[in-house]
Order: C-alpha cells, then sequence, then structure tokens
C-alpha cells in the first residue's frame, strides 16, 4: 500500500518543486530587468537633470527594498502553500483509499441486496454501483460458466458412454465376425458370396481349394465367368440362363443337384449347390452360394446305375419269352383253352406287361443318368405329337368319361425337339393325369408360346399331391401317399425320367398341387429347342 501511495504522491511533490522554481526564476528576472532599466535611464538623463537623477536613484533603492522583501514574503507563503497542500493531498487521498479498501471489503463480503444500501450519490457510491454491477456481471457468468461446466460435464460423459457403447458394438461387430469366419472356414462345403453384378464378395478356403484359385484371385470377380462360363459339352453357359443368376433375379433360393463347376486349369468337376439371396433390410443386395464337389458320390451312383442297366437287361430277355409264350397260349398254338385258364393267363401277361414297363423305365433312367442318351432334334410341330397321343389314350379317359380340354396356339412354329422323347413326355404327364383323376374328371392340354419360349401345360381335377410329398415327387421309385391305396399300378419313375429329359434340354419343369383339387405341370423350352447330343441308346 505505501508503494501504492508513493506512486501515486510523486508526481504531485514534482509538481510542487517545478512550480517554486519558476516562482523565483520569474522575481530573478523582473529585479534584473528594472536594475537594467534604472541604469540606463540614469545613464541617459545624468548629463541633463542632475538633482532628477540623485531622486530616481533614492526612489529606485526604496523600491528595490520593497521588492526584496515582497519577493521573500511570498516565498514563505508559496512554501507554506506547498507544505499545506501536500499534507491536504496526502491525507485526503490517503483517506480515500481507506476508505475505499473498507467500503470494498464490504462489498466482497455483502449480499446483492446489501451492495445496494452500501451505495450513495457520492463518487464512492458511483464506484460502489460500478462496482455492484460488475459484481452482478461476474456472478451471472459464474453461474452460466457452472451451468455450461455442468452441461460440458454431462455431454463428456454422454461421450464417453456413447464411446464405450461403439467400443462394446465393435467389439461384438469383431466377435461376431470372426465366428462367421470360424463357420465358414469349419465346413467343408465351398461357399461364397456375390454381389448384384456377379461380382464375388467373399469365399472361403474350401471353395477356393476345390477350384484350385487363391482368395485373391476370386474376390472381386465375376463368378460365373470364372467357373460357370459353359456347359459339359461345351456350349456357352450364358449368365441369364444361370440358375445363380435367377436368384439374384428374383430373391428366390434354388438347389441344382447336378451341374459343373471348373478349375482353374481348365478341369470340371460334378457339383450339387444351392444359392440363397443374400438380404439386408429385407432388401436381396447378393447371393450366397454352397456347393459341393459329387465327384464320388457320382462314382457310387454310377456303378449302382450301370448295375440296375445290366440287371434290367438281363431281366428284360426272359420278360419278352414270357410275354411271347403267353400270347401264344392265348391264341390256341398249344390247344384249346378254357375261359377260366384264358383269364388266369390274361392275369399272367398283364403282370408280365408291367414288369416289363418297370424294366423299360429302370434302363432309361440307368441310360439318363450313365449319360448315354442320345437327343437328336428336328423340326417338329408338337401339336402332332400332342393330338396323337390324345387319341392313343382315347379308351382309357372314355373308360372314366373325363372331359378332355386342349388349347393349342395357332402361331406356334416348329421347334427343334427329339420327337421320341418329347413324346415320352407328354406320355408319362398324360399318363397320370388319367390315372390319378377320378371320373367325370377335366383334364387341360394347353401348348403356347412366348417371345422365348414355347410353354406346355397340363392340368387335372385330381387327387392332387400332399404337400409334405411335393419336395419329392421328381424322386426316383416315389408315389405319393395319398394314391397308393387308390391306383396300385405306376413305379414312381415317370416324373424323374420327365424331369431329366426337359432339364437336358435347356427347359424347365414346375407343378402347382393342391390336395383334393388337383395338379398342373408346366414345362417351358427355348424356341430354340433341344441341343444335339450324341449317346449310345435311345429311350424306350
Amino acid at each position: 500500500m505505501n508503494t501504492f501511495i508513493s506512486f501515486i504522491f510523486k508526481p504531485a511533490e514534482d509538481l510542487m518543486t517545478r512550480l517554486q522554481y519558476r516562482q523565483k526564476f520569474s522575481l530573478m528576472g523582473l529585479l534584473f530587468s528594472l536594475t537594467v532599466g534604472s541604469t540606463i535611464i540614469f545613464v541617459m538623463y545624468s548629463a541633463v537633470y542632475p538633482a532628477l537623477v540623485f531622486i530616481v536613484l533614492g526612489l529606485y533603492i526604496v523600491f528595490f527594498y520593497l521588492l526584496v522583501g515582497f519577493y521573500r514574503s511570498f516565498l514563505k507563503i508559496l512554501d507554506m502553500l506547498s507544505d499545506t497542500t501536500e499534507h491536504m493531498i496526502k491525507v485526503g487521498f490517503l483517506g480515500t483509499l481507506q476508505s475505499i479498501s473498507q467500503t470494498t471489503e464490504k462489498l466482497m463480503s455483502a449480499g446483492e441486496k446489501e451492495r445496494e444500501l452500501l451505495a450513495s450519490k457520492d463518487e464512492l457510491g458511483m464506484m460502489v454501483t460500478l462496482f455492484n454491477k460488475i459484481a452482478t456481471a461476474l456472478t451471472t457468468t459464474n453461474s452460466k460458466f457452472v451451468e455450461n461446466e455442468a452441461i460440458l460435464k454431462a455431454k463428456v460423459l454422454e461421450v464417453e458412454k456413447g464411446k464405450k457403447e461403439t467400443l462394446e458394438a465393435l467389439e461384438d461387430m469383431l466377435a461376431t465376425k470372426a465366428k462367421e469366419e470360424a463357420i465358414l472356414e469349419s465346413t467343408d462345403e465351398g461357399i461364397y458370396g456375390l454381389d448384384l453384378n456377379g461380382l464375388c464378395l467373399f469365399v472361403n478356403n474350401a471353395a477356393a481349394k476345390t477350384l484350385g484359385y487363391t482368395k485373391e484371385e476370386m474376390l472381386g470377380k465375376n463368378i460365373h465367368e470364372l467357373i460357370h462360363f459353359k456347359h459339359e459339352d461345351g456350349s456357352p453357359y450364358l449368365e441369364e440362363d444361370c440358375p445363380i443368376t435367377r436368384t439374384k433375379d428374383t430373391g428366390v433360393g434354388v438347389r441344382i443337384n447336378t451341374d459343373i463347376f471348373f478349375r482353374k486349369d481348365g478341369t470340371y468337376f460334378p457339383a450339387l449347390y444351392s444359392s440363397h439371396p443374400l438380404r439386408e433390410n429385407s432388401e436381396t443386395v447378393g447371393v450366397v452360394v454352397a456347393f459341393s464337389d459329387i465327384t464320388h458320390e457320382k462314382q457310387v451312383d454310377r456303378a449302382k446305375t450301370e448295375f440296375v442297366s445290366l440287371a434290367s437287361h438281363q431281366l428284360r430277355t426272359p420278360l419278352t419269352a414270357i410275354s411271347w409264350y403267353i400270347e401264344m397260349l392265348l391264341a390256341g398254338d398249344a390247344g384249346k383253352l378254357t375261359k377260366e385258364q384264358k383269364d388266369y393267363l390274361y392275369e399272367v401277361y398283364k403282370g408280365n406287361n408291367r414288369m416289363i414297363e418297370l424294366v423299360n423305365a429302370l434302363l432309361n433312367v440307368s441310360r439318363i443318368d450313365l449319360g448315354t442318351i442320345s437327343m437328336d432334334p428336328v423340326p417338329t410341330d408338337v401339336r402332332e405329337i400332342a393330338d396323337s397321343l390324345l387319341t392313343e389314350l382315347t379308351p382309357q379317359w372314355h373308360l372314366k368319361k373325363m372331359n378332355i380340354v386342349k388349347s393349342y396356339d395357332p402361331a406356334l412354329p416348329l421347334i427343334n425337339v427329339d420327337p421320341k422323347l418329347i413324346r415320352i413326355v407328354f406320355q408319362n404327364l398324360l399318363t397320370n393325369a388319367i390315372k390319378y383323376t377320378p371320373e367325370k374328371g377335366t383334364i387341360t392340354f394347353s401348348i403356347n408360346k412366348d417371345t422365348r419360349n414355347i410353354k406346355i401345360v397340363v392340368a387335372d381335377s385330381g387327387y392332387g399331391i400332399p404337400k409334405d410329398s411335393q419336395s419329392r415327387i421328381f424322386g426316383k421309385l416315389y408315389r405319393a401317399d395319398n394314391i397308393r391305396d387308390k391306383e396300385t399300378d405306376g413305379n414312381g419313375l415317370g416324373l424323374y425320367i420327365v424331369k431329366s429329359i426337359i432339364e437336358n434340354s435347356g427347359g424347365k419343369i414346375s407343378f402347382k398341387s393342391v390336395e383334393n383339387k388337383g395338379t398342373t405341370f408346366t414345362i417351358t423350352l427355348p424356341l430354340s429347342g433341344m441341343r444335339k447330343k450324341e449317346g449310345l441308346k435311345d429311350l424306350k
């Protein structure tokens, strides 16, 4: 505080000192001026008025004495005034500072209402008022600072919480990804994923190893062009015709029991695969394909097929001989038979024919499975084949009083198909429709075309196929439970043969059925027709 007071009063002391010196120098200048002036007057008038000179000199001496006295009195008064002023300044200002200090201490310890009471209308009161405003502003600022600090702390806690949740979610995601990768790598099946452009998104080690590629060589590549670009006979396999592409476009999964995939070295292997849509928020964003190399299964199946083929051949010869001998007996070549004997022989004949049909069906299946059947497509009017079969089956549908409705597209062109194979397809579908539809039922047979395909539909109002049997209806030797007690005749191979012929011809077959209401089979064949295939055997 003393330092502060000295700092305040030092300029005042300097001011007074300068004032004193200035006054002294001013008076000395006045005396010097008077002396010089009197000397000049004395010299000028001493020759003219000698007596006047002594009078003036006397007056000058008196005036000089009085002036010196006045000067000394003035200096004393000035010193007194300086001391008094300095004392007043020091005492007054110090008191003011002490008052300010005391008031400041009161203000700092007082509340807002008490500060208002301390304010007065003098300078100190103005200062109190100003200080009160500053204090109020500081209090408000402090309150906002505290409030903002609380908000900031809450935000920091929220950020920390969000950071923790994000880290936990990231850890869960990484753990889930690790589990998914572990699952992908733990299976022997090849698995890969495609985006909507057909480019590889992911692939497991089993798939890369089976196909002869590294993962890096497959990722980002068009998989159809890499492993699925042509058929076994070397003809191009268009991507739009691929079932995997169909899954991508329709969002419906498919299962293909037999196809071929090509390895990196150009060799290929038989593959069984299924494709399923990859969905995100209910939208299809890609396809997941799982496949297996079924070379071993094919070899085992081929061995079984060859055995069936051999056995069928061995059975067919004696069965044919039995049929001939029964025909001879019925014709009376061995003597006349009684009616009862003929009836017995006729039953044997029918049973033998069923055996021959079964053997022929087994032979057909074995030839299809072995890939030894030939396909020799020629321009054919499929309407003529359909009409000839309906005529051939007339006794059967007349016997059951059925209503046959046929509908053919008059603009249907000639189609390149194998007449024998397309006849087997029509025969199986129409025979089944007649066989598994009760009396007075309706059968509809239609053949139409669109821009790319010929469409064949056979519908009936029969017993239908139970829902739990529909997935196996195209299997070998399978018959649905609901028709076994209604129709004992049948070997369960017809639909398998039909499906095999259609798929080997580049077409598709599907069906819809409701039990006790009927079944509708739909076949589509490309207008370009069947592909020619060299083989060793024809189907019977």
